[in-house]
C-alpha cells in the first residue's frame, strides 16, 4: 500500500494555534509526522477521532514553537517523543498532559523553561524532572509506573508538589531529595503499599515544611 509523510508539513507556521483533523480524514498510512508542528503556535491538538495506525514516532513534533501552556495526550502506540517540547523558549505550563504507556523522551523539554504541571499523568522514569531548574509547581500529577527513584531530585526552584502514586511505584530512593525551595509535598491519594525503597527522599530540603497524606502500609 501507499505511505504518506506529514514530516514538517506546518514547520514555521507561527501563528498557526489550532487544527483538527475531520473523523474520517484518510490517514492510517501516515508514516512520519516528525517536526510537524515545529515552530508553530499550537496550544493542543485532538487525534482522538483519527486513526495514525502506521505512527510510532512524534519526534521534534512540537519543537521551537510559542505557546505558553500545551496540553495532550500520548497515543499509546509511539515509541518516541524525542525533543517533543524542545526548544519552547514561552513554555510555562503543562496542563492535561498524558503519557500513559512506555515512550522514549530524551529531550522531550529541553531548554523549554516550564513551571507548573497540572493536572498531568506520566508513566516512567522517562518522564523524570531531575535537574530541572525552572520547575516551580506539580499539581495532581499522577504517576502509574513502578520506580518514581529520583523523579524530582535536585529541582533548585520547586516549591510545591502534589500527586498521586499508584500501587506498581515500589521506588522512592532520592525522589524529592536536593530541593532547597519545596516547601510543601501532598501525596493526595497515593497507595505506597508495595513501596520498599525510601532511601534519601527527602535529604537536604531545607525548607520543607509540610508533608500531607504520606501513608506507608507495607
Amino acid at each position: 500500500g501507499r505511505s504518506m509523510s506529514f514530516a514538517h508539513m506546518f514547520d514555521g507556521c507561527s501563528n498557526l494555534e489550532r487544527m483538527s483533523f475531520h473523523d474520517d480524514s484518510y490517514v492510517k498510512d501516515v508514516v512520519s509526522m516528525d517536526y510537524m508542528f515545529r515552530g508553530t503556535s499550537m496550544r493542543t491538538i485532538d487525534f482522538s477521532n483519527v486513526n495514525f495506525e502506521k505512527i510510532s514516532s512524534y519526534r521534534y513534533m512540537f519543537a521551537d514553537c510559542l505557546m505558553e501552556e500545551f496540553s495532550f495526550t500520548v497515543p499509546p502506540l509511539i515509541m518516541s517523543i524525542e525533543g517533543f517540547l524542545s526548544g519552547c523558549s514561552n513554555l510555562k505550563t503543562l496542563r492535561n498532559f498524558y503519557i500513559t504507556s512506555s515512550v522514549v523522551t530524551n529531550k522531550w523539554l529541553e531548554n523549554s523553561p516550564v513551571e507548573n504541571v497540572i493536572d498531568c499523568e506520566f508513566y516512567n522514569q522517562f518522564t523524570t524532572f531531575k535537574n530541572n531548574q525552572t520547575l516551580k509547581r506539580v499539581e495532581n500529577l499522577v504517576y502509574t509506573g513502578t520506580n518514581f527513584s529520583n523523579y524530582f531530585n535536585s529541582c533548585s526552584n520547586l516549591e510545591y508538589v502534589s500527586v498521586s502514586l499508584t500501587d506498581t511505584v515500589t521506588n522512592l530512593d532520592n525522589s524529592f531529595a536536593n530541593c532547597p525551595n519545596l516547601i510543601e509535598i501532598d501525596f493526595n491519594v497515593s497507595d505506597l503499599s508495595n513501596v520498599t525503597r525510601m532511601v534519601g527522599a527527602f535529604t537536604n530540603d531545607s525548607s520543607l515544611n509540610a508533608i500531607k497524606n504520606l501513608r506507608i502500609t507495607n
